[in-house]
């Protein structure tokens, strides 16, 4: 992103919003990523406790967003290929407690039925700072890295 801090006596810069499309490409890296790295993990688990495999994939889940988008880079290797980050408002990295945050509404709205989770898609047509659900639960937007 670039500096959010304006020249002295300046209005700051307004952030360039991501797009819903930049979004959408970035998440469907995401899952990609998700999925080529729970295999191996699943695999393992599945060896030794069957039942687990179903945790590890949520558990492998959580630690891959929470970092990525916690870290300083605010990027998931998603988000970094499609050139875009998660940050706070205020132009600050979220940290990786808003980052937990932000992954427990997603997959909340996910699991509690199919269109809380799509209204929180959707939701960055239409909004200001095209933020989903999740952001605005954690007060971050999703910029052009």
């Amino acid at each position: 992103m670039e500096s959010t801090m304006a020249a002295t006596g300046a209005a700051p810069a307004v952030p360039r919003y991501a797009s819903w499309g930049r979004r959408v490409w970035a998440s469907t890296l995401d899952a990609i990523f998700n999925i080529l790295l729970l295999i191996p993990v699943a695999i393992l688990v599945g060896l030794v406790r069957s039942d687990l495999s179903n945790f590890s994939g949520l558990l492998l889940s959580l630690v891959y967003f929470t970092l990525g988008h916690g870290g300083a880079s605010g990027q998931t290797w998603g988000k970094k290929l499609a050139g875009i980050r998660v940050v706070h408002e205020s132009g600050a990295p979220i940290g990786y407690v808003r980052a937990l945050i932000r992954w427990a509404v997603a997959i909340g709205l996910s699991i509690l039925l199919i269109i809380p989770n799509l209204i929180d898609v959707l939701w960055p047509l239409w909004d200001s700072k095209k933020q989903a659900l999740r952001d605005k639960a954690v007060g971050s937007i999703v910029v052009y890295a």
